[in-house]
């Protein structure tokens, strides 16, 4: 899918450090790639900065997949706390690489930060149109070449899941395991939580419950859709403390354990899907 956005470029005065963002962003990093290629002109201390306005139907992932970047780098590079706040007519500033927001909670310097996060002090002088001279930063600096981590990227992009239940113990992962009644090989679509009958079975994340219902398999259960593509199931429920259409907040109770269904003891099944794709359920918790 193109883009239907207006991709333009601006020329602008050397600026100071962005200002700070509403909320701390993550500071831990991953190891940064290689820098030997990523410092176009170090002679321009002025480079032009690329714009894109976002249009109806522009997902951050699609932008920035067409731009080139991780959908963090553009989210980080505009002080964006999260992919809601995008919306029709935002103008986006387009970075001429990946990188991560580091906010400081005291002054700091270029050179401190480049041996930080082992980059060029100049590579940062340059991703944030700083004077060739400047040393002192404060607030939000951008730093090229640097990822996320694996639970940063969920929280940055809006991915992260609660747990379903309170307490509770894992009794069976996701993936190949024995029947517990007949002992085959089958495919165990998610994760089962062992708790005491009745205790709160809880919404992952926000979202819409769409279907509610009964079946031989997961006995009393729940779906709710979520935004970004995901969809999560609640199986095996002794009663349902929700609606279908309901619209609930994550952490919101839906339901209690029970052992309705292909159970062996009280427990709640959490399955999750993105865009109607099988997931490993641990993979979505922090």
């Amino acid at each position: 899918m193109g883009l239907c956005g207006e991709l333009v470029a601006e020329t602008g005065p050397v600026r100071s450090a962005p200002a700070p963002l509403p909320r701390p962003v993550p500071l831990t990093a991953q190891v940064p790639r290689n820098y030997g290629k990523i410092l176009p002109s170090l002679d321009d201390r002025t480079p032009n900065l690329r714009t894109y306005v976002l249009q109806n139907g522009d997902t951050v992932s699609e932008v920035a997949d067409q731009l080139g970047l991780d959908p963090t780098s553009l989210l980080a590079f505009n002080q964006i706390k999260s992919p809601r706040m995008l919306r029709p007519g935002l103008v986006l500033k387009v970075p001429d690489r990946d990188g991560i927001a580091v906010r400081l909670d005291q002054p700091s310097t270029v050179s401190g930060l480049a041996l930080q996060y082992h980059v060029f002090p100049e590579a940062i002088r340059f991703a944030n149109r700083l004077s060739p001279e400047q040393e002192a930063v404060a607030g939000v600096v951008f730093v090229p070449g640097v990822t996320y981590s694996r639970s940063e990227r969920r929280a940055l992009l809006g991915e992260q899941f609660l747990w379903p239940t309170i307490g509770g113990r894992i009794s069976s992962f996701f993936g190949r395991r024995n029947d517990p009644f007949t002992g085959a090989k089958t495919l165990h679509s998610g994760l089962d939580i062992a708790n005491y009958m009745g205790a709160p079975v809880l919404v992952a994340r926000d979202g819409v419950v769409v279907s509610m219902g009964f079946n031989s398999v997961l006995g009393n259960h729940i779906v709710v859709r979520h935004d970004l593509g995901y969809t999560t199931v609640y199986g095996h429920l002794s009663t349902f403390v929700t609606s279908p259409g309901a619209r609930v907040r994550a952490g919101q109770l839906i339901g209690r354990v029970g052992a309705t269904g292909y159970a062996t003891g009280p427990h709640v099944h959490f399955s999750a899907y993105h865009w109607g794709r099988l997931l490993n359920p641990m993979t979505l918790f922090g």
